[in-house]
């Protein structure tokens, strides 16, 4: 198995670098993981009203089912997820199902035979609780009725067939709203335990079939109830992080400037590879602090260092 892991700790400056301008967090190959972190920087901020954006390149599956990515019998796996919490895994076991106890949103694509996926879920607390579902069209034991469908009534499909596409997810004053693809796809009210300082973890996994997991131009906001207005929201805290080539870095926040380290600094990092993937693993030439790149790790002698 391959997995990777990736922090990004808010305090940091780095300098992007190489790479290809986007954030793997898995690719098109069986049975791998990986995890990208942000750690909290609200400075302990409480708060149940966010904002989270970014773009998704969730596509390109080599197994299994029809080639054609335009009909259901299209079968890529197993997707990803964006958990928001205090008791967060370094990666999800299941990262389509997410982990934690705080919030968990969850891009799910494969379904394990109830007809519960391909699904876009938000679970929250310990039990979880499910706080909204919306189905899509695929391999499913879903009803028509429930997947979802445009203003045309054509299909909207849970992968994005070989296109980066937006994805903005946010809590306003109770209404949760899901915008995938330029439509929302879900927008109800919900209602969940307040958020305390959480760490941001975003998921990848794929089984015994795949699909790619990449992700660029990511950015969070934290709102608050305005003292001056209480009808109104105010931002407390912001993060963003691009992996634009050679670029200044764009993530600040609260705590200060959060980015991508440059290859110089690899010596920083803690990496750890394995002998049919590049010692870059999953960062695929990108740096931040504290990575994990991938498994077995008794390949090589010196853990504190890349191989050579």
């Amino acid at each position: 198995a391959k997995w990777g892991k990736q922090v990004l700790i808010s305090d940091e400056s780095w300098q992007a670098s190489s790479g290809d301008e986007f954030l793997h967090i898995t690719d098109a190959i069986n049975e791998s993981s990986g995890g990208f972190t942000v750690e909290d920087f609200s400075n302990g901020a409480v708060f149940a009203d966010f904002e989270i954006s970014f773009r998704l390149y969730m596509s390109d599956s080599t197994c299994c089912g029809d080639d054609d990515d335009t009909t259901a019998e299209h079968s890529p796996a197993d997707g990803m997820s964006i958990n928001i919490g205090n008791d967060l895994p370094e990666l999800a076991d299941l990262a389509e199902e997410g982990a934690g106890s705080g919030l968990r949103i969850c891009f799910d694509t494969w379904d394990n035979g109830g007809g519960e996926a391909p699904a876009i879920d938000v679970w929250s607390g310990g039990g979880p609780d499910l706080l909204a579902r919306q189905k899509f069209d695929g391999r499913t034991s879903a009803t028509e009725e429930e997947k979802f469908k445009d203003e045309n009534g054509d299909y909207v499909w849970l992968w994005t067939q070989g296109e980066w596409v937006d994805v903005k997810i946010s809590v306003m004053n109770g209404m949760l709203t899901i915008n995938y693809k330029g439509i929302d796809v879900i927008k109800e009210a919900v209602s969940f335990d307040p958020l305390a300082g959480p760490n941001w973890l975003f998921a990848a996994r794929t089984g015994a079939a795949n699909e790619t997991h990449w992700i660029d131009d990511v950015s969070i906001e934290i709102y608050a109830e305005d003292e001056s207005a209480p009808t109104d929201l105010k931002l407390i805290a912001s993060f963003s992080a691009d992996w634009t080539e050679g670029e200044e870095p764009e993530g600040t926040s609260m705590a200060g400037t959060a980015a991508i380290g440059d290859s110089d600094t690899w010596e920083q990092a803690v990496v750890l590879g394995s002998a049919d993937m590049p010692p870059w693993g999953l960062a695929r030439g990108l740096i931040l602090q504290n990575i994990i790149a991938v498994a077995d790790p008794d390949e090589w002698d010196d853990k504190d260092h890349a191989p050579t």
